[in-house]
């Protein structure tokens, strides 16, 4: 039951903070983040993101704490790489697909 709550707040969470739209219109940009992520240290932005967005989302719900790092790792990664394959293919598909395919990922349905 915990597990689904932090889905749900997940899923609530992605349009907000992973913005499709300033992606695909700054594509070139973010190919090159994607890239060259090692010299650009984005772990280190992932571990803020971690921090300040995520760490909230998991303290509500009662998942083991030892365990937080490995279900945020799965799940940032996770969007990278469909954020990743999507500039691949040069944003070809319309942003409400993929983010429709990034909430069937978290286990979001649509129905509420």
């Amino acid at each position: 039951m915990e597990f689904e709550k932090f889905v749900e707040n997940v899923k609530e969470t992605i349009k907000d903070y992973l913005p499709m739209e300033y992606i695909k219109t700054h594509k070139r940009l973010f190919k090159t983040v994607i890239e060259k992520s090692l010299t650009l240290r984005t772990e280190d932005i992932y571990e803020r993101m971690f921090r300040h967005v995520f760490t909230p989302i998991l303290e509500r719900v009662s998942l083991p704490k030892e365990e937080h790092k490995y279900i945020m790792s799965f799940y940032i990664r996770g969007l990278m790489g469909i954020v990743a394959e999507w500039l691949k293919n040069d944003c070809s598909d319309e942003v409400d697909h993929v983010v429709a395919i990034i909430q069937r990922c978290v286990g979001y349905s649509g129905k509420e």
